[in-house]
């Protein structure tokens, strides 16, 4: 997957979930190589100091159209 299409899915990502922001995503090739699956992996502190962790799954077009969104809680 082209990098500059990366950075434009990843800038959606850390819009949505700024958990996320700056972290690079793992890419795997997902059925016949037409669409990529990104793996984002951040944390954030909940209102009494736990860590959570924060996994966000994107799987993006060729074109780089976001196909499907979805996040650990």
């Amino acid at each position: 997957m082209d990098a500059d299409l990366i950075e434009k899915v990843s800038r959606q990502v850390y819009t949505k979930y700024p958990e996320v922001v700056n972290a690079r995503p793992s890419v795997q090739a997902v059925g016949s190589g037409a669409n990529s699956l990104l793996i984002y992996r951040g944390s954030g502190k909940a209102s009494n100091g736990t860590v959570i962790q924060r996994i966000v799954r994107v799987v993006v077009s060729e074109t780089g159209k976001i196909v499907k969104m979805s996040s650990s809680k």
